[in-house]
């Protein structure tokens, strides 16, 4: 039996007598149904052997579709490295769990963007293999436990899990067996980083052993568990990221000062985020929603608030932040920061505070309140209300879409009659469409408070000062 070495036009074949099969190069597969009986015996090096099959098309020829034979009777007795083996593989899935892996060293990057492996190689003997590193890396479909692996000579275990398909459970159960020395195992060795990014655990006995005991450094984000009823979590010592999903009951979630993911699912939940780009989640019920921790000063980085279903109460923080209302009657704050605020389908109050942000009501009828600095608004379907203090540092608000017809006013924080607003009607550049914009000035203090995009085809502008409600084009 013959392997097809790599050439232009493929006719080029060799004995088997070769120590190693050689890497056809990318993107073709020239391997054929005959690899399945390939005597493998001699081979030492299978390195990055079918690496790059990638194409998928059955107009091609069979060399360059995709590889995946059934080659579980490969002997693999003699191979020393399987190094980049089915790198970039995108339909390789065969049971190769019985494979004689003993005298392997290299592993690295054997299954990295694998597309869809997902084969039992628990039972592998990994004793010899040094370099795990990015041996599972985004291979999205890989969700196996690994705990029974003896890893007594590894010295490189970076990005092997990063960004897998490894499952919370399947990650606690790798990292049980792995801080757990069984029969046979020469020792746990020390000073290891163990790469799991985008990867659950909620194993934090086996984690901290492999910290504390053995020196590792031990990727993944803490998935914390909730009960049914009322649960008090906080992370706000932790020093890793976590992340909380299906909770129920009224919860109180503190996050870390990493990026996490709070989820508060049903009830009427309290979350706050901690210092770091995280995504709070408030689900159904009335939810509070702090994007740092209550009490913390300048730092917290960008964060993205979700009320839910409910009415709930949102604040940014600092930060340039996202928060969305969703269902309910919303109030959201944005904070110090330039923010995005998005009411939602009901009756919304936005608060943009700090800087220029971008207020969008939704439906219902809005409460909008730039803040300072020069904000946009959108007030959406409904009568809504943008207010302005008439203080100077709250700047000039433009208002995308003020329409007299369906109720919208014009709110001013102070006492004020019809003769101390000024409207004036030009055309600006950058604000679409033709028609001009209108321009609502406060006299007494010379300031531009509101810029009505195509305001000047309105018949009416309303402006509602100290309870009175007055035309300023009547």
């Amino acid at each position: 039996m013959t392997i097809p070495a790599p050439s232009t036009n493929l006719n080029s074949y060799f004995a088997l007598s070769a120590v190693s099969v050689p890497y056809p190069g990318e993107p073709y597969n020239p391997f054929t149904a005959e690899v399945v009986d390939w005597d493998t015996s001699a081979v030492t090096a299978m390195v990055r052997t079918f690496s790059g099959t990638l194409n998928n098309n059955p107009a091609l020829p069979p060399y360059l579709n995709p590889f995946n034979l059934d080659i579980s009777g490969w002997d693999t007795s003699n191979v020393t490295s399987m190094a980049g083996m089915f790198r970039l593989t995108s339909a390789f899935d065969q049971d190769i769990g019985g494979w004689d892996t003993s005298q392997v060293t290299r592993m690295d990057s054997m299954f990295s963007r694998a597309a869809v492996f997902n084969q039992d190689i628990s039972n592998w003997d990994v004793s010899s293999v040094e370099l795990f590193q990015s041996m599972f890396f985004e291979a999205e479909a890989f969700d196996q436990n690994l705990g029974a692996w003896d890893i007594s000579s590894a010295r490189s275990l970076g990005g092997i899990f990063s960004d897998s398909g490894m499952s919370l459970a399947n990650y606690d159960a790798t990292l049980e067996g792995w801080a757990r020395l069984d029969e046979g195992e020469t020792q746990i060795p020390t000073g290891l980083s163990l790469g799991a990014n985008g990867v659950l655990y909620s194993n934090i006995d086996a984690r901290q052993t492999l910290i504390e005991d053995y020196g590792w450094i031990v990727g993944g984000t803490y998935a914390f568990a909730g009960s049914s009823d009322a649960d008090t979590i906080d992370g706000a010592a932790s020093l890793y990221r976590i992340e909380t999903d299906g909770l129920t009951g009224d919860d109180h979630i503190i996050g870390s000062d990493f990026g996490d993911r709070l989820a508060g699912d049903d009830g009427a939940d309290t979350l706050e985020g901690g210092l770091g780009l995280d995504t709070l989640i408030g689900g159904d019920g009335d939810d509070v929603i702090f994007g740092a921790r209550q009490g913390d000063a300048a730092g917290d980085l960008a964060d993205r608030l979700f009320g839910g279903a409910g009415n709930d109460s949102l604040d940014g923080g600092y930060g340039n932040d996202e928060l969305r209302g969703d269902a309910g009657n919303d109030t959201l704050i944005g904070g110090f920061g330039a923010d995005t605020l998005i009411g939602g389908a009901d009756d919304d109050e936005l608060s943009g505070n700090a800087m220029g942000d971008v207020l969008f009501g939704g439906g219902g009828d809005d409460f909008l309140n730039g803040g300072f600095g020069f904000d946009r608004l959108n007030g959406g379907a409904g009568a809504d209300r943008f207010f302005h203090t008439g203080a100077e540092g709250h700047g000039t608000d433009w208002v995308q879409d003020y329409d007299a017809s369906e109720g919208d006013m014009l709110m001013f924080g102070s006492t004020a009659t019809t003769a101390d607003f000024i409207v004036q009607t030009a055309t600006t550049s950058g604000a679409g469409g033709t028609v001009a914009e209108a321009f609502v000035t406060h006299s007494p203090s010379g300031q531009i408070l509101w810029a009505l995009v195509d305001g000047a085809a309105q018949g009416q502008i309303w402006v509602q000062a100290s309870g009175t409600s007055f035309d300023l084009l009547a």
